[in-house]
């Protein structure tokens, strides 16, 4: 396999996390590109827009905050791309959170503000079924997102919907052969996007 995968990761976590972990067991760890992003959201945007720009990315997986940030690259290039438990609106979702929060991976600190939550309000944007491939995977037990908003957003990709599983979708890696299969469905070349 050439071309990478780029693993997006979400709040409060990193790019060796759990997910990626199984990511680059499955696919090995050269075709895995996983970023521990900035706090700030432009910032991480910048970061992954450049990844995307500068690198041969086939595949992308994005999870719960890490899902919103695919699908905001998606407008600029149309990369195939598995969502797990996507953050549609996270400016309302993580409202509740703003202030302290600790990263799982690391256990340091970090503000989370108002601030932040409007510059992902500004990055908001509609998947696009004419240019864009999702694989969609949600836990029927989210606890932090509905998944049935979620579903009604993406009727029009390959969703799925995992009965036992809560937001930190800890079956992943029971999905990897979908997700591969999805991948080798979609190997070609990625499209611009159309979106500005």
């Amino acid at each position: 396999m050439s071309r990478r995968i780029l693993y997006i990761h979400g709040l409060a976590s990193c790019g060796t996390g759990n997910k990626s972990r199984a990511l680059a067991a499955f696919f090995g760890a050269r075709n895995l590109v996983a970023p521990d992003l900035p706090m700030e959201p432009a910032q991480a945007a910048a970061l992954l827009e450049e990844i995307v720009l500068q690198q041969d990315i086939g595949l992308v997986v994005g999870s719960s905050l890490g899902g919103f940030h695919a699908v905001w690259l998606n407008r600029l290039r149309a990369i195939p791309t598995v969502l797990v438990n996507p953050a549609v609106r996270p400016w309302e979702s993580l409202e509740p959170y703003v202030g302290t929060l600790t990263n799982w991976c690391s256990n340091e600190t970090f503000e989370l503000t108002a601030a932040h939550l409007g510059q992902l309000r500004t990055m908001a944007r509609e998947p696009d079924p004419a240019t864009e491939s999702y694989l969609v995977l949600l836990g029927y037990r989210d606890e932090i997102l509905d998944h049935r908003e979620t579903a009604a957003l993406f009727s029009g990709f390959d969703v799925r919907i995992s009965a036992g599983d809560n937001h930190r979708f800890r079956k992943f890696s029971d999905w990897l052969p979908e997700i591969d299969a999805f991948r080798t469905a979609h190997i070609s070349k990625p499209r611009t996007g159309t979106s500005p």
